[in-house]
């Protein structure tokens, strides 16, 4: 499959629970994000094409942030019980962040494992 990505993906190393605002029920654990969508590992059917406005609590920041975001695609786990899916963001922006490796400057963010979704 041709790769049409237009953001740049980082894989998450605190895999943080995505639960659906409404509900407060869990969908998935991140798995990568980047600035146009996201992929989540779950065990629960989900419907391709779907939309929700989703929460994911940052860790180490005691924030939520809430993502409006469309069910794109799913390809099964190794585990039969799991799926992966991928999302994409209804309104993805492009922008630099300050601790991006492109930008050529580092920050605090760089060496602080507490920040872990890069």
């Amino acid at each position: 499959m041709r790769e049409r990505r237009v953001f740049e993906r980082r894989e998450t190393t605190y895999h943080a629970e995505v639960c659906e605002a409404a509900t407060g029920r869990v969908v998935g654990l991140l798995a990568d994000i980047s600035g146009g969508g996201m992929m989540l590992r779950t065990e629960q059917p989900l419907d391709r094409g779907a939309t929700m406005l989703l929460e994911v609590e940052i860790a180490g920041l005691d924030e939520v942030v809430a993502l409006e975001a469309a069910v794109c695609w799913c390809e099964p786990d190794l585990d039969p019980a799991t799926t992966w899916w991928g999302w994409s963001f209804a309104a993805p922006r492009r922008r630099e962040a300050p601790w991006s490796r492109r930008s050529g400057g580092g920050s605090a963010r760089d060496n602080n494992p507490s920040k872990s979704m890069n």
